[in-house]
């Protein structure tokens, strides 16, 4: 079992853009979505929350997209067995945990914390990294994706895997590449794609990335970004990323350049959501 103590983190939200009218207008290589269909997506979806979540070990928490005021939901249980978690993902009307024992998922009730379903996965590898991709992002379903430190991996080789919560089916889409592993979190940002930060390879002392959706590879933004950036979310269009003192982040889309923006009261996140 992989334990992990120190932060990972947090939310996502949408942006927009111009629809192009093209037959056939497919998704682009790295696995961004396309034009028409962010659009479409944008007209059928939900008007996006105020906050997002967090989890730090067994408590959920929810964040205050604005003033990023700091409420504690509750523990993360099912009544019985208390579960500690590395992984968090969803939008806020359906949000999804992976344990540390990273050997199943769990459905969590947002006002509460309590663990409403728990589903066995179909391979165990150390999740770090957790996000969910929108439906009408890469398809009419949302797409879940999981993200390994490498342990257990061919070569100790950091792997993208998707994952159907309903079966708990993981598939593997791909290694990252380069001797890379997940430091801490994946990201999604809409009408952007997927990112990471990543260890080893070329990382001093850590990689922003870019993650091809469909293979895992990733293509580093920037190699020398701040150490122990532990959770990544995407919340307002933006990226943010948050060390293991609560301190966020803002990340540059283009050039993954990191820049110090808040603080969320010293809570060392595990993870977030959306």
């Amino acid at each position: 079992m992989v334990l992990r103590t120190v932060s990972v983190a947090l939310a996502c939200a949408g942006c927009s853009f111009q629809a192009r009218a093209l037959d056939g207008d497919a998704r682009p290589s790295d696995g961004r979505s396309s034009d028409a269909a962010h659009d479409a997506a944008t007209l059928d979806a939900p008007p996006p929350l105020p906050y997002f979540y967090g989890v730090s070990a067994d408590q959920l928490y929810r964040i205050d997209g604005t003033t990023h005021a700091v409420t504690q939901v509750g523990q993360i249980t099912d009544g019985s067995t208390v579960f500690p978690c590395d992984g968090l993902a969803g939008d806020g009307r359906v949000l999804l945990a992976i344990p540390q024992t990273h050997d199943r998922v769990l459905t969590l009730d947002p006002a509460t914390a309590a663990v409403t379903a728990n589903v066995a996965l179909s391979a165990t590898h150390g999740y770090w990294g957790f996000t969910m991709a929108p439906a009408g992002a890469l398809g009419a379903a949302p797409v879940w994706f999981l993200a390994s430190n490498g342990s257990g991996e061919p070569s100790s080789a950091g792997r993208l895997y998707t994952l159907d919560p309903a079966s708990g089916a993981v598939t593997l889409a791909g290694a990252f590449g380069g001797g890379m592993t997940i430091e801490g979190d994946i990201a999604w940002v809409p009408g952007h794609g997927l990112y990471a930060s990543l260890v080893n390879g070329s990382c001093n002392p850590l990689c922003i990335a870019t993650l091809d959706t469909s293979l895992g590879v990733a293509s580093v933004l920037e190699a020398q970004a701040a150490s122990a950036l532990h959770a990544m979310s995407g919340y307002g269009g933006q990226l943010w990323a948050f060390d293991g003192g609560g301190q966020g982040w803002a990340v540059d889309l283009a050039s993954g350049a990191t820049t110090t923006s808040f603080t969320t009261g010293g809570i060392d996140w595990y993870d977030a959501a959306p």
